[in-house]
C-alpha cells in the first residue's frame, strides 16, 4: 500500500513539472520606430509605465531606450520571473496604456525576440541613481550553427571577465525562442569611459578579433534609458 502511494504521489509530482517550467525567467527583446508626431506621448506614456512596472515583483528587468542617433526609434529589454508573471504584467492599466500608445504612434512593426537565458541569468535590478549617464548596449547576432559551440566556449570566459570589472552594473546573454537561433546580448556600464576602458582591455580584443568569423550577422544598439532624468 505504502508503495502504491509512493507511485500515486511520483506521477502527480511529474505531472505539475510543465508549471514549473512555466516559472523559469523569460525575456523580450523589442525595437518600435516612432512617428516623430507622437515621440513625446508616446515617450510619456514609456515612462509612467515604467516606474510602475519596476515596483511588480516579478520583473527582473525592465528597461526602454531612446536610440543614440536615430530619437525616434526604441528598444524595450524586459526580463521576467516567468511567464505567469508577464502575463499578469500586460494586464495592468499602465502597462495597457503603454500598448496603447505604442499601437497608435509607432512607424511600422516593431521587432520582436522572445528570449530565455543562455545557462542562466544575472539580471539584477539596477538602482535609478546608476542610470544617469550609463552606456547601454543590446547586440544581437546569430552564430555559425558549425561555430556555435566555439563561440559560446569563447563568450563565457569573456563574460566572466567583463562581470568582474569596474563599472559593470549587467552582462548577460540569452538566447532566442522565437524565432530561433539569435542571441541578444545585454550590456549596462555606469558611463561611456567604463566601457571604452573595457574594450580597451586584452580578453575583449582578443574575443572580438574572431567575433565576426563565427557569427552571420550582428546589430549593435546604443540607447539612453527613459528612466534617466
Amino acid at each position: 500500500m505504502i508503495a502504491g502511494k509512493k507511485l500515486v504521489l511520483g506521477m502527480l509530482v511529474s505531472a505539475f513539472v510543465p508549471s514549473v517550467a512555466l516559472a523559469e525567467e523569460i525575456a523580450l527583446f523589442v525595437k518600435t520606430p516612432v512617428k516623430p508626431e507622437h515621440r513625446d506621448r508616446y515617450m510619456e506614456a514609456v515612462r509612467s509605465n515604467l516606474v510602475e512596472t519596476r515596483n511588480e515583483k516579478g520583473a527582473r528587468r525592465f528597461d526602454v531606450y531612446q536610440d543614440a542617433t536615430l530619437p525616434d526609434v526604441f528598444y524595450q529589454f524586459e526580463v521576467w520571473s516567468g511567464a505567469d508573471a508577464h502575463a499578469a504584467h500586460l494586464k495592468k492599466p499602465y502597462a495597457v496604456a503603454a500598448a496603447g500608445a505604442r499601437k497608435n504612434g509607432q512607424a511600422g512593426e516593431s521587432e520582436v525576440i522572445r528570449l530565455v537565458p543562455y545557462r542562466s541569468s544575472a539580471a539584477e535590478k539596477v538602482s535609478e541613481d546608476r542610470v544617469e549617464g550609463s552606456q547601454n548596449l543590446i547586440v544581437v547576432f546569430e552564430p555559425k550553427e558549425q561555430l556555435k559551440e566555439e563561440f559560446l566556449s569563447e563568450f563565457d570566459k569573456v563574460a566572466k571577465e567583463s562581470r568582474k570589472a569596474d563599472g559593470n552594473l549587467a552582462f548577460e546573454l540569452y538566447r532566442s525562442t522565437d524565432p530561433e537561433g539569435k542571441f541578444v546580448l545585454y550590456e549596462r556600464w555606469e558611463s561611456p569611459a567604463h566601457y571604452a576602458k573595457h574594450i580597451a582591455t586584452p580578453y575583449v580584443a582578443e574575443f572580438y578579433k574572431h567575433f565576426d568569423a563565427v557569427v552571420n550577422q550582428r546589430v549593435k544598439y546604443i540607447g539612453k534609458d527613459l528612466a534617466g532624468k
